[in-house]
């Protein structure tokens, strides 16, 4: 349990990062459309791995 939220935690954290990182190219970009598209890829993904994680506290949690 504690190791699903401890892996939930550096999950968002490192989703927060790749935001921030999105969000630098998307102000220093050439192309806005590659950097709006990479951002929208970063934060679908992000989205992903929560719910993994997501899923996978509410399976410990269970077990």
């Amino acid at each position: 349990m504690l190791a699903a939220a401890c892996c939930c935690l550096l999950l968002a954290a490192c989703c927060l990062l790749l935001l921030a990182a999105c969000c630098c190219l998307l102000l220093a970009a050439c192309c806005l459309l590659l950097a709006v598209a990479c951002c929208l890829l970063l934060a679908a993904c992000c989205c992903l791995l929560l719910a993994a994680c997501c899923c996978l506290v509410l399976l410990g949690a269970a077990i």
